[in-house]
């Protein structure tokens, strides 16, 4: 069987016309000296052993790709694998580290010998039997040996070093920043450099392959004997590994394998273990599975911090152990312990690299940001440190051969020498075509060409290898730019698969929010500063922050009537064309919106009818007859919460950008500031801790602020929080208005482009019916892929029970504390939720510049310093200055 090399985790200079990037120089949008081919590595793997390889760690040597992981196809709690083949995936070797109950692997490394070191934690004394590498060996109670005793198990390896802060990763994963923190993962995964992740049992280095019994290692080559194919191998291979159940009980077999020792000792290895104490353990292992030497860690007797490994690294000197004290250095012949080289606070619980001219340097952190810094390893003090540019923070860092190191960041890789020169992109992912939220492995061949595991944010990673393509061959490509302001994923995908299946034309991805810095309002600076300049990309994501009104009326967007028109296959299919003309300026198009959200106010039918009438009176006069406290009436919200909320329901009340107006000093504007001042500043902390599900059952509350995106939401809203028939309205006001359109994605054409054509062949993908059939969370503006969702959800749910028989099941909220059955919404409901969303006519209003003026303003009223009407007029005369300034 051949399988792609998986694992689960949690990833311009030449061709084109020229044009001002958004870093001010004059250059194409995509440079060929970035574009990389991608392909990916097949590993022949005939016997299916390591199906599900999970890649920790990857090197290159003597025309061999090296890595370290963990595998689930040789048994069900996983197995730890030192694997190395052929670029092309052929010559498969590995060796299988079965973990067990009294054995962890808390870290590895692939040293630049070719070598995999080791980190583990032990926990029974019976399983502790060390040798050096002469062959010596000491059992359990030997007096020979250095052993790490601490009271703390691999739990204590979970702990944040100083250098570094815990950051997110692709898929909601917690990753360790290159300073040294540990990271929560799906299982005991060590990233490069010897990053140690937490497993889920909240553990460092517990996880798949660190479980069952005693630890075992056998080595295979491809298409030999392996526990996959030998029945008597396997059963050999397997002897000793328990359940879960008996792991937990600290039950296991006796050792399997032969444990190597130093001569050091410090604290007597079988008397900590038979304590309940762990003793950390470190191996160096032969490419071949051979277990070369295993050492106990030293750990100083009298240490009052508690001990853990946090990585190891390889280095000319010896082995580099990072741990909870410091730096440790032992020999990589035959693990004997050397010195320690720091106790420094700076360097505890790091992550060193160790570069090919042999320079160590890790990542820390200080008053300049993220920096590169040297370690002196005779001093064991930091000596230079390189700044790192925002763009390349927050990355993996890679040992190099062209360049000192490689940085992996969000969206490219870079190369860095020790030279204070900087960084230099080496690999955009976009312009590459790569479909990567992160590169967590990277190992420099020849030729250029890179050895790299990629993952994208749907949790799957690939290794692949990346190969420069010819800037020719871009050159001959015309390039667009999409800007946008934090860019959405899915449009990110769309980008990609425009670029593999367009031969004339692709899209290169400018995103804003890297810009950003101190004020984080930097990157959306530079974006109106290029659309003034004329220098904005070709295609645009709009997003709320963005002053779109201001937009439209500089005559920013091209009208996308008559490419909507002109095209036969959108033109021919049905869509909720209302939303499409909720949008329209003097019935021009200016953006495509594939998708919203519905903003509303919810409330009983029995209270507020069909919201005609809801003004806000109205509101004021059904909480003091249903005794509900004023500034209650919409739950837990504070002041702040409801002014946004009437802003983007009743906004366009007050402003009016075709016409240049406002009116913010109207008794209609005057009126809702009155309303608005009856809720609270902020929420107190005894509020935040009350269970508010059932306080529209109840009546200590009245109204619900929603934005409304799927069928099963209005079944939670209809069937949980209100437990009766509802209405969604808008904001109430002295004008009652409506629920309103919010829009998930929101794209515009340049009407400067000189590509217009082409960025019209890009934004059509998100009306067809690839994409629209994609969307799940929000609603999609076709009526088919409106239809799918609808019958999903009026679909009964259903579980298999112990006899095998199919049950229906129902999903189950909890409202104040009793147990609600939610049904299948029904043929009728979903009539009603369509005809709603085919009569939506008002657009919700966002504009955060206006906003923000009137939060300022409305604050001298809120706190008794000035009259509602004094302050509104403020606002007027401040919004209009706005308006003026940006018509």
């Amino acid at each position: 069987m051949a399988a792609v090399l998986a694992l689960t985790t949690a990833a311009c200079g030449k061709g084109g016309s020229d044009k001002k990037e958004p870093d001010g120089g004059t250059q194409a949008a995509v440079s060929g000296d970035y574009v990389y081919s991608a392909q990916p590595v097949e590993l022949q793997d005939k016997d299916g052993s390591l199906a599900d390889f999970n890649m920790e760690n990857l090197m290159y040597k003597d025309g061999r790709i090296y890595a370290a992981g963990y595998s689930y196809g040789f048994s069900d709690s996983g197995t730890h694998a030192l694997v190395n083949f052929a670029p092309d995936g052929s010559d498969l070797q590995y060796s299988l580290l079965i973990g067990g109950g009294t054995q962890d692997v808390l870290a590895m490394n692939i040293g630049s010998d070719g070598n995999y070191y080791v980190a583990k934690v032990s926990y029974d004394s019976d399983s502790i039997g060390f040798t050096s590498g002469d062959g010596e060996q000491s059992g359990p109670g030997s007096e020979e040996g250095p052993a790490g005793a601490v009271e703390e198990g691999p739990a204590g390896a979970v702990e944040e070093g100083p250098a570094g802060a815990a950051q997110e990763g692709p898929g909601g994963a917690v990753e360790e920043g290159p300073g040294g923190t540990a990271q929560e993962g799906p299982g005991a995964q060590e990233g490069p450099g010897g990053i140690v992740e937490e497993s889920p049992a909240g553990a460092a280095g517990e996880g798949p392959g660190a479980q069952g019994g005693d630890q075992v290692v056998e080595f295979y080559t491809e298409g030999g004997d392996s526990p996959a194919n030998d029945p008597t191998l396997q059963e050999e291979a397997t002897d000793g590994i328990t359940s879960p159940a008996d792991e937990f009980k600290g039950e296991g077999n006796d050792a399997e394998e032969e444990l190597i020792v130093s001569e050091a000792v410090e604290v007597d290895p079988a008397s900590a273990a038979q304590n309940g104490e762990s003793v950390y353990v470190l191996s160096c292992i032969a490419p071949d599975g051979r277990d070369i030497w295993t050492v106990p860690a030293r750990i100083p007797e009298n240490s009052e911090t508690d001990y853990f490994v946090n990585s190891v690294a390889y280095s000319k000197d010896g082995l580099i152990v990072s741990t909870s004290l410091g730096l440790d250095l032992y020999s990589a012949e035959d693990g004997s312990f050397i010195r320690t080289i720091s106790t420094d606070d700076q360097l505890k619980s790091i992550t060193p690299y160790v570069l090919e001219d042999g320079t160590v340097v890790t990542v820390t952190y200080g008053g300049n940001g993220e920096q590169i810094t040297v370690i002196d390893m005779e001093t064991g003090k930091t000596g230079e440190s390189y700044p790192v540019p925002s763009e390349a923070g927050m990355s993996f860092v890679f040992p190099g051969k062209t360049w000192q190191l490689y940085m992996a960041g969000a969206n490219a890789i870079y190369g860095m020498n020790l030279d204070g020169a900087g960084i230099v992109k080496i690999v955009d992912y976009v312009d590459s075509d790569m479909d990567v939220t992160a590169v967590t492995g990277l190992a420099e061949m020849e030729d250029g060409k890179l050895a790299a595991v990629v993952a994208d944010l749907t949790g799957t990673s690939l290794v692949e290898i990346l190969s420069k393509v010819d800037p020719e061959v871009v050159a001959n490509r015309k390039t667009i730019t999409l800007g946008s302001y934090y860019l959405d994923y899915e449009v990110r995908k769309q980008v990609f698969a425009f670029n593999k299946t367009n031969q004339d034309v692709r899209i290169s991805i400018v995103d804003y929010s890297q810009f950003d810095g101190e004020t984080g309002t930097e990157g959306l600076t530079k974006l109106n500063t290029d659309i003034a300049s004329g220098s904005a990309p070709d295609v645009l994501v709009l997003s709320a922050v963005m002053p779109i009104s201001s937009y439209i009326s500089k005559g920013v967007f091209e009208d996308l009537t008559p490419y909507m028109e002109g095209d036969e296959e959108i033109s021919g299919k049905e869509y909720l064309t209302n939303v499409f003309d909720t949008f329209k300026n003097d019935g021009k198009t200016y953006a495509v919106i594939p998708s919203f959200y519905v903003n509303t106010v919810v409330g009983k039918t029995e209270d507020i009818g069909d919201g005609s009438g809801f003004t806000l009176d109205f509101a004021d006069q059904l909480a003091a007859s249903k005794g509900v406290a004023p500034g209650r009436m919409f739950g837990l919200a504070s002041r702040e919460d409801i002014l946004y909320q009437a802003m983007e329901l009743c906004g366009d009340q007050f402003i009016d950008w075709e016409r240049s107006e406002c009116k913010f000093d109207s008794p209609e504007f005057i009126r809702l500031l009155e309303f608005i001042s009856q809720f609270p500043a902020k929420i107190d902390e005894a509020a935040m801790q009350e269970d508010t599900t059932a306080f529209y059952r109840n009546g200590k509350a009245l109204f619900a602020r929603e934005s409304l995106g799927t069928f099963d939401e209005y079944v939670n809203l209809r069937y949980g929080y209100f437990g009766t028939e509802i209405a969604m309205a808008g904001f109430p006001s002295q004008t009652p208005g409506t629920a309103a359109i919010a829009p998930q994605l929101e794209i515009a054409v340049n009407a400067a482009s000189d590509q217009k054509d082409a960025c019209w062949s890009f934004v059509r993908r998100f009306l067809l019916d690839d994409y629209q059939n994609s969307i799940e969370m929000c609603w999609p503006v076709s009526i088919s892929a409106l239809d799918q969702l609808a019958n999903k959800a009026m679909e009964p749910i259903y579980y298999t029970d112990e006899n095998g028989q199919k049950v229906e099941d129902h999903i189950i909220m909890n409202i104040g504390g009793e147990n609600v059955e939610l049904p299948r919404i029904s043929d009728s409901e979903v009539d009603q939720i369509y005809a709603f969303l085919r009569g939506l006519s008002s657009k919700a209003y966002f504009d955060r510049s206006v906003e923000n003026i009137i939060v300022e303003e409305a604050a001298a009223f809120f706190e008794g310093q000035k009259s509602a009407k004094d302050v509104a007029g403020v606002i007027q005369s401040r919004v209009q200055i706005y308006i003026n300034e940006n018509s």
